[in-house]
């Protein structure tokens, strides 16, 4: 009660003062929560491959990693529409396989030609190119082993 009897207003609650705040922290949650994973399997934020070449090559000439052991080997047939296919097995991370074929298929062909990353691709399935044939690296998520396709 003031000096001349009469009560002060009660303060009111502005709800427009919670609008901003509100609305920012909407905006931060649904970009955590839809760029975290975007990145986790982004080819582009892979590390450098510590796996080193090896002296023996893929299917189409595919440059291989050290250590990598044909586990199937598969003959493509026309008739069927089927493509041939090598599967390798590697006691290495899934990162690591991936990291090894983007840095080293653009660098090695048997003609000094690179491959050229193609489209479309994503985490676990790699295209490269080279003139007029196409391979098809799929990675198992796991690690541990890789599949080439070739046309």
């Amino acid at each position: 009660m003031d000096n001349l009897g009469i009560n002060p207003p009660e303060k009111v609650f502005d709800r427009r003062k919670l609008v901003w705040p509100i609305l920012l922290s909407t905006i931060l949650y649904f970009f955590i929560v839809f760029t975290i994973p975007w990145c986790k399997d982004n080819p582009r934020s892979s590390s450098e491959s510590t796996l080193s070449r090896s002296s023996k090559t893929g299917l189409l000439g595919v440059v291989l990693p050290k250590g990598a052991k044909l586990s199937e080997r598969v003959k493509g047939d026309p008739a069927r529409d089927t493509d041939p296919r090598e599967r390798y097995r590697i006691e290495v991370s899934f990162q690591q396989i991936r990291s090894f074929f983007e840095q080293e298929m653009p660098r090695f062909t048997k003609s000094g030609a690179g491959w050229k990353l193609g489209l479309p691709h994503n985490s676990d399935v790699l295209f490269f190119d080279r003139a007029s044939k196409r391979i098809a690296i799929l990675i198992n998520k796991k690690g541990g082993s890789f599949t080439l396709m070739g046309s």
